[in-house]
């Protein structure tokens, strides 16, 4: 870095960096440049009084939304103990269980015209067609079942994909193992990966990614079916009572972004 000075012998604490001066120097002109500028002021004055005017919400608005965030909460801890005990008496329908978790969320934010059909006939028309094509193996059916659905970088649903034939990892992923596990294939998990997600199958010992179409990539996590019941009850906070149930401070979203329904561990694979 150069070095303003007069001598070439200068103590060094009298030297001052230029670069650092200069910034210095523009930071302010821009400063003195927007206090100057009637515009700029007119702009932070109404600013100002936008925020006080800003409403504050009526007492039957916070109870109305606390309300809500009650029923949500029971709504889906009961889906969840349901389905946990559906699963270990062996009459889990995933497919059931994952429509419902993303209906429940699509409530949640007021967003179900996405899901006016009814999507579970649809959900059973693709598993009829995956049980009749298993006689070719379990690969097979998913491609004359699946076959046609597009892969797409946008995060959407099971139900958008059902709807609208296509969906990303997250979605395809979740209709796949659904089906797999509602037609009663066995070796079924979902491998988690850095930032992507896959169904998978073994066959003859070979795990096999149902939607790149060939072998696995064996790195990152397995995930179970248990261990997806246990991802949508850490996504949504199920693990205990809330102690607050606060406008505007919905509790199960301290680690939840919006339309995020399963949250699985990470992994740096």
């Amino acid at each position: 870095m150069l070095y303003l000075s007069h001598t070439s012998n200068m103590k060094k604490k009298y030297r001052f960096p230029i670069a650092l001066t200069a910034t210095a120097l523009v930071a302010g002109g821009l400063l003195l440049t927007k206090v100057r500028n009637p515009h700029f002021l007119e702009f932070s004055q109404k600013s100002a009084e936008k925020q006080s005017q800003k409403k504050k919400p009526e007492p039957e608005e916070i109870e109305k939304s606390r309300s809500k965030i009650r029923d949500l909460y029971h709504e889906k801890k009961k889906l969840l103990e349901e389905s946990r005990t559906q699963l270990n008496q062996g009459t889990l329908s995933m497919g059931d269980f994952l429509i419902k978790a993303y209906v429940i969320d699509a409530n949640e934010y007021e967003n179900s015209s996405v899901y006016n059909s009814d999507i579970l006939p649809i959900y059973k028309q693709y598993l009829a067609k995956l049980k009749a094509n298993l006689h070719l193996g379990p690969r097979e059916a998913v491609y004359k079942t699946l076959g046609h659905m597009n892969y797409v970088g946008k995060r959407n649903s099971v139900p958008e994909a059902l709807l609208s034939n296509g969906g990303n990892c997250e979605a395809l992923t979740h209709l796949t193992i659904a089906l797999l596990h509602d037609a009663g294939v066995q070796d079924i998990f979902v491998r988690r990966y850095s930032r992507h997600i896959a169904p998978i199958v073994v066959v003859n010992g070979e795990e096999y990614d149902l939607v790149a179409g060939k072998k696995a990539l064996k790195k990152g996590l397995t995930i179970s079916i248990a261990g997806i019941l246990d991802a949508y009850e850490k996504a949504n906070g199920l693990g205990s009572i809330p102690e607050d149930w606060s406008f505007g401070k919905t509790f199960w979203r301290h680690s939840k972004r919006h339309g995020t329904v399963f949250s699985y561990p990470p992994t740096s694979d």
